[in-house]
């Protein structure tokens, strides 16, 4: 009688370590499970935050264009732009234009570096004319 009881208790040993091993492995599962779909989330929310951020861009993008759109139907506007653009007069008006050239600009370090050359120039107008004199005495 004694080896049966020792044989049903280790059977329900047994059984016991297997049904333990399969709870612990389903829950490891699950864990993993979840941690997957939260990092999913996470994903997606960011996904979504990225689309609400280029849905304002664009919006905004479009309502420039609806008052550019706007401009076209005020008289003023469109009469400044045929001025500015098209070069466009009135009857009777008189048209003067300014040329815009381009002037090299002044600066202390060119005008130093004129006073130098300057200097340079009488040096050497200086020493030609000694050397004329020089050669005008002999």
């Amino acid at each position: 009688m004694k080896k049966a009881k020792k044989t049903q208790e280790n059977k329900k040993r047994k059984s016991f370590r297997w049904w333990n091993l399969l709870v612990v492995g389903l829950a490891l599962f699950l864990c993993v499970r979840l941690g997957m779909q939260i990092a999913e989330y996470y994903e997606l929310q960011d996904e979504a935050a990225y689309y609400e951020q280029v849905l304002a861009d664009t919006e905004e993008a479009y309502q420039e264009q609806l008052d550019k759109q706007e401009l076209l139907y005020n008289d003023a506007y469109l009469e400044r732009m045929a001025r500015e653009r098209l070069g466009m007069v009135k009857a009777g008006e008189t048209v003067i234009s300014t040329v815009n050239t381009d002037l090299p600009e002044i600066d202390e370090a060119s005008v130093e570096d004129a006073d130098e050359d300057s200097e340079e120039e009488q040096d050497g107008e200086s020493e030609q004319a000694a050397q004329t004199a020089d050669a005008a005495a002999e």
